[in-house]
Formats: C-alpha cells, sequence, structure tokens
C-alpha cells in the first residue's frame, strides 16, 4: 500500500511541475497532467476514507457543497458563466489538500520529506533553467515589459520549491549541500529577473519573518546593517538604481504614473469598483480582474464569494490555531498560506490558481493537517 500511495504521490506532484514547462504551457499540451492528482485521490479513498470526513475536511467539503450548487443555480436562472475556472481551481485545490493530508497521515516520514525535497529543487532549477534559456538569456532587466509571459505563475512556483526544500531539508554533505542550495539560490535569481513583481514581495514578507523572529540578535542587527547599506549603495550609483529600482521595482514602467507601475492595475481595479456596485448581491458571473478578492465579489456577489472567503478562513483557522505542535513544515505551509493571500491582491487566482500554480501550497497544508492530528494521537493514546 505504501509503495502505490508514494509513486501516484510523487507522480502527481510531478505531473503538476511538467505542465507548467514553458514550452508545454506555450503549446497548451499536456495540462492533463496536473490532473493526475485523480489517481492518488481515488487510492487514499479506499485505503483511508477516514481521511476524508475528519473535522476540516467535511468543513471544507460543506462550504464547497453549498459554493457549487449556488454557482449551479445562479447559472441556470441567470445565463452568467459562474461554474468557470474558479470554481475549477478551488476543487483541485481541496483535492490536493486532501489528498496530501491522507498521505502524510499514513506514511509521512522525514524520507519522504527528503524525496520531495529533492525533486522540488532539481524539477525547480529545470523549470527555471527552461525560463532563462529560452526567454531570459537575451533579454535585458532594463528592458521595457516582461521577457516571460507567465512570470507570476512560475514565479510562485519556484519560491514555492526553493522555500519548502530550504525550510525542510538540507543535505549533510558540504558538496551535495552547495550543490542543493546553489540551485535554490538560481531560482530565486530566475524569479528576480522574471520581474515578478508580486512574487518578489511575498519572498520579502517570508524572508521578514524569519529575520523577526530570529533569536539571534547579532545575526538581526547584521542583516538590517547590510540592508541598510545596500540601499544606500543603490540610491549612490546610477547604474545600480537603474537596474534594481527601475528596472525590477518599477519594470521600466513612468515612475510618475502609477497606473503604469501596477501593470493598469489601477484604472482596472477602478473600473471593477464601479462595476461591483450595481452587481454585488450576486455577480456577474466569469470575470477577470487582477486582485482576487475584487474578483470573486465581482464574479459570485456577496453570498457566493463569502463562501469562497469561508473556505480560505478554515484552512487558516486550522493551520494557526494550534501553536502547541509548531514546526518547520508548520511554519512552512503558514507562512506560503500567507504570502499566497498578499499575492492574491495582485493577482486573480491565489490561493487556488491558476492551473498548478499553488499546488505546492495545498501540499504542505495538507501535510500540516495531518502532522497536527498525528502529534494529538501521540499525547493522548
Amino acid at each position: 500500500m505504501k509503495v502505490i500511495a508514494t509513486i501516484l504521490f510523487f507522480l502527481a506532484v510531478l505531473g503538476s511541475l511538467i505542465s507548467q514547462t514553458p514550452s508545454l504551457i506555450e503549446a497548451d499540451s499536456m495540462q492533463w497532467l496536473k490532473f493526475l492528482w485523480v489517481l492518488p485521490f481515488i487510492f487514499q479513498i479506499f485505503i483511508d476514507y477516514k481521511a476524508f470526513v475528519s473535522l476540516w475536511s467535511r468543513q471544507i467539503l460543506f462550504c464547497l457543497f453549498l459554493f457549487f450548487l449556488y454557482c449551479l443555480t445562479f447559472q441556470i436562472f441567470l445565463g452568467h458563466d459562474y461554474i468557470a475556472v474558479n470554481l475549477q481551481n478551488i476543487c483541485m485545490s481541496v483535492t490536493i489538500a486532501l489528498v496530501s493530508y491522507s498521505f502524510w497521515r499514513r506514511f509521512g516520514s522525514l524520507i519522504i520529506m527528503k524525496i520531495l525535497c529533492c525533486i522540488l529543487v532539481f524539477v525547480g532549477f529545470f523549470l527555471a533553467y527552461s525560463v532563462y534559456v529560452n526567454y531570459l538569456a537575451d533579454f535585458s532587466i532594463l528592458d521595457f515589459g516582461y521577457a516571460f509571459k507567465n512570470k507570476n505563475s512560475m514565479g510562485q512556483i519556484l519560491l514555492c520549491c526553493g522555500y519548502i526544500a530550504l525550510a525542510n531539508y538540507i543535505p549533510n554533505r558540504t558538496i551535495v549541500k552547495i550543490l542543493y542550495e546553489s540551485l535554490i539560490l538560481f531560482m530565486f535569481l530566475i524569479m528576480i529577473i522574471m520581474k515578478a513583481r508580486a512574487t518578489i514581495v511575498c519572498g520579502l514578507f517570508i524572508l521578514l519573518y524569519h529575520i523577526y523572529k530570529s533569536k539571534n540578535r547579532k545575526l538581526q542587527f547584521f542583516i538590517i546593517a547590510l540592508t541598510l547599506f545596500l540601499i544606500g549603495v543603490v540610491f549612490i550609483y546610477q547604474d545600480l538604481f537603474d537596474l534594481v529600482v527601475t528596472g525590477i521595482i518599477f519594470a521600466n514602467n513612468d515612475i510618475d504614473d502609477i497606473n503604469s507601475v501596477s501593470s493598469n492595475r489601477v484604472v482596472l481595479v477602478s473600473e471593477s469598483i464601479e462595476l461591483l456596485k450595481d452587481n454585488y448581491l450576486m455577480g456577474i458571473g466569469d470575470f477577470y480582474i487582477d486582485c482576487m478578492p475584487i474578483a470573486m465579489l465581482l464574479q459570485f456577489g456577496i453570498f457566493g464569494s463569502f463562501l469562497v472567503f469561508f473556505i480560505i478562513f478554515i484552512f487558516g483557522y486550522h493551520l494557526t490555531h494550534n501553536t502547541l505542535y509548531k514546526s518547520r513544515l508548520s511554519r512552512t505551509a503558514y507562512l506560503l498560506f500567507c504570502a499566497f493571500l498578499i499575492n492574491a491582491l495582485f493577482e486573480a487566482q491565489p490561493p487556488f490558481g491558476p492551473g498548478a500554480k499553488c499546488f505546492l501550497l495545498w501540499v504542505v497544508v495538507g501535510f500540516t493537517l495531518a502532522e497536527q492530528e498525528r502529534n494529538h494521537l501521540l499525547e493522548y493514546n
């Protein structure tokens, strides 16, 4: 059972990662790979059906069922496209969380985590290298626009691959450790060169959290001093200013035009808010705007979006309410969960989509919920 469950689980992880290969995305082929999660889902139901009736899963599945009925009812009576990509993304994310929870609940171990981290590092490096060779090699940060249009999705995947691997497993052997950390560093550099600004903000949030929580006061002081020094250097030297501030932070947009700096988000959000005033109760169906809270309200109205936000709240509550069993894994899940909520302010579909962008978040969320339960069982049995 364990061998089959492990093979199916890692097959789904690999399928989701490989489906994000730039050439496959552009060709719109092999996207079926991300649906490989159906295989471990069916298998886990047969071997551990109790995992799918736990407290948090019952709460989530009930809300999801109500949300589906809401979308179906209003699509039938209003004719708007409520059953669209967002419903699919939410269902897929919940499925991945359930599969990961059930798998870790029965088979989770340090060996499994090591295998996962190594897969994330090497496949993540492959994705980053593919982006570099095909899009970034002949592109300058100072060039206007973006070399890779799917930069935000790829940025979040690289952030998850790098951070999960870095936070949960570091090899002991020096040579392997250097290679391992170098590949992670390369992923982070590609994330920056792509100008995935929303992802960079998420990465900075995670970094600042670790600095703030560090018990090493000397290290905190050193990092703060070094940061202030580097900021000063950037503002003193024009070439560095152009590279970091103009090229990356402002993406070569007009600094004096906030709408340009925000990639036209200011105008789009303003227009969406005006549209929301007349459609706030039931929404207008499928609609795209790079701000997830507004997108949900405009698509599903107050009642439908409440169910979506409540699903997010349930996951957040179960991730954070039990502070007794904090571990590297639970801290990883918590920080990525918060990071994706930050990302949702700048993108349309996080923390549930688009596609396989967020799947690693739901993997570690499922792992963490299972770990909390296992710790309870160890204490009370």
